[in-house]
């Protein structure tokens, strides 16, 4: 495998982890927002 080959997987790779970590991130303050909103405050603590 050539450099710009291992250089094109790495920057793939990148983005792919890029993405996938702003995709968790959205959908845990999302189910946590959902959390609190049916639970409630008070319950949650």
């Amino acid at each position: 495998m050539t450099p710009s080959e291992n250089n094109k997987r790495i920057a793939k790779n990148t983005l792919f982890l890029y993405f996938r970590s702003i995709f968790t991130l959205g959908v845990g303050l999302y189910t946590s927002r959902e959390v609190l909103a049916q639970l409630g405050v008070e319950d949650f603590e």
